[in-house]
């Protein structure tokens, strides 16, 4: 009724698996034909078919044979419908999102797979499961499963097909903390996947593609990757990681059906299993409370009825003791609310001073100062994980003859709209968007190559644009446009972070003899 179909999608999970840990046929089979049902009516024929295989399966069980026969009868399309086997265009060896034949699938291992995620509700069982499913549906020889924490990825789960036992909660760093350390995995197809939210297959790694050049691809000798986010809502929950590197192409396109299709439901159970394990974290605490609340509260019955045995002659020493420890415990008070009013002073002027010193006062964004410390902080850190770094340099075409004709306040105005419309494009952590000066802007973008570099660019450049922000005086468009000057480096003791800002500058500056609103990249 209020079409809110992702809630509805939960709830229809939660009930069926409600009715399926109570043994209540009836019910689970009722709710899987409802789920069949509601993804009909939203064009999601595969998720359709699977809830309604699984109905059939629990009214079979349920001796409903009528009722079988019934839903045979009314959808027969769906036990045999076939999905659209349009291949998306791709270079070289990676493909993006592939599409299978469905007639090949084993839709029972796919419910069974659906089913043993369903019922696992601690974390690292689920994650067990999870892994062994992963690599046994997909030909893998390794994967992982990595879980975000406070912005960074963390590998939670790894697993080998010649090994039974699964490797969980290890909570393992994507990147290496040592520099002596190799890493286990392709830390920028990871990457790749939390900023895309897409699938991505490499049939062979060291083929020519963008992650060939990787130091741990060129390493290991990678074949065949695939790669899969666990979305829910659009929101990443985590990602898998498969490696076969014995043979090139061994993610074919019926096991990635597979796999796509199972990351629906390990989605949902791993974001069930974290809600249980909060819970049971909640009522482990609540137990622990408890007992201190009962020790507390035998103790204080033990000091009652010490304090009932005192005798009378003790009773004037009390009295004047409360009276003293009273006038001490005012005098404490009132210096601690003293002292709690002077830190806070301090913290709010310290927030102050560091404000003043980080934040640009117009814009709100990191000014020169920070700008400087970051892009030094992020060379020193890419150095170690021989990664790239790349820096825009943009700054607003005739500027100085907007201020002229609008007023200097509506020039604030509009650095401040660039801004917004700036930050609203750079939304990964790690990068940085600065005010490097008057209308200049820089954007430091880790761990970015130069292809994704301009194409971070055009985007700013087009929301820029998208702003209409009206320029009379402005030579190349009657609304305000900008000039982005693009450098990419592997930092290393060759370079230095001067010359990655040197390299952007040149490029801006070519880009404004060319002609203004574009890009140019240092070559």
């Amino acid at each position: 009724i209020d079409q809110n179909h992702m809630e509805a999608i939960e709830l229809y999970d939660h009930g069926i698996n409600v009715a399926n840990a109570q043994q209540i046929l009836p019910a689970e089979a009722l709710g899987h034909e409802l789920a069949a049902n509601f993804w009909l009516e939203h064009q999601k024929a595969e998720f359709s078919q699977l809830h309604l295989q699984q109905a059939l399966y629990s009214y079979e069980r349920w001796g409903a044979t009528r009722k079988v026969e019934s839903l045979c009868n009314k959808c027969p399309s769906l036990l045999t419908f076939k999905f659209d086997e349009k291949q998306p265009k791709v270079a070289n060896s990676m493909r993006v999102k592939p599409r299978g034949n469905p007639n090949s699938l084993d839709l029972g291992s796919i419910l069974k797979g659906s089913q043993i995620l369903s019922e696992a509700i601690v974390l690292e069982e689920l994650l067990a499961k999870l892994m062994h499913i992963a690599i046994e549906n997909a030909g893998a020889q390794r994967g992982f499963l990595l879980l975000e924490k406070d912005g960074d990825w963390f590998i939670e789960a790894s697993g080998c097909i010649d090994q039974q036992e699964i490797q969980v909660l290890q909570s393992l760093p994507l990147e290496p903390v040592n520099a002596d350390q190799e890493p286990l995995l392709s830390s920028s197809i990871i990457h790749y996947v939390a900023r895309s939210l897409t699938n991505l297959v490499i049939d062979n790694a060291t083929d020519t593609n963008p992650y060939a050049q990787e130091p741990y691809i060129k390493r290991n000798r990678v074949k065949s990757v695939l790669c899969i986010p666990l979305l829910i809502r659009s929101k990443l929950i985590g990602i898998i990681y498969l490696e076969n590197n014995l043979l090139v192409g061994a993610f074919s396109t019926d096991r990635i059906e597979v796999l796509k299709l199972l990351s629906v439901q390990a989605a949902i159970s791993l974001k069930n299993s974290r809600l249980y394990e909060n819970l049971q974290n909640s009522e482990a605490h609540l137990a622990q409370f408890n007992q201190a609340l009962s020790q507390k509260n035998a103790a204080l019955e033990e000091a009652k009825s010490k304090l009932a045995s005192y005798t009378q002659n003790l009773e004037q020493r009390v009295e004047q003791r409360t009276a003293e420890l009273t006038e001490v415990n005012r005098q404490l008070k009132q210096q601690i609310k003293e002292r709690q009013i002077a830190q806070r002073k301090l913290q709010e002027v310290n927030h102050e001073l560091e404000k003043l010193a980080t934040i640009d006062g117009l814009t709100q964004i990191a000014n020169r100062r920070y700008f400087d410390h970051c892009l030094q902080h992020q060379w020193n850190q890419l150095m170690l994980e021989e990664h790239p770094l790349s820096l825009i340099l943009f700054d607003v075409d005739y500027f100085k003859d907007y201020n002229d004709y609008y007023s200097h306040q509506m020039g604030d105005h509009c650095l401040i709209s660039i801004t917004e419309a700036t930050r609203a494009v750079i939304n990964y952590p790690k990068d940085l968007v600065a005010r490097y000066g008057g209308e200049e802007f820089a954007v430091i973008l880790s761990n970015v190559d130069q292809a994704g570099a301009i194409e971070i660019s055009e985007r700013i450049r087009r929301a820029i644009r998208d702003l209409e922000i009206p320029h009379v005086r402005s030579h190349v468009s009657d609304i305000v446009t900008i000039s982005l000057g693009i450098a990419t480096l592997f930092p290393s003791d060759d370079f230095s972070p001067m010359e990655l800002l040197l390299k952007a500058d040149k490029a801006l500056y070519a880009a404004k003899q060319k002609g203004r609103d574009r890009y140019h990249i240092y070559s």
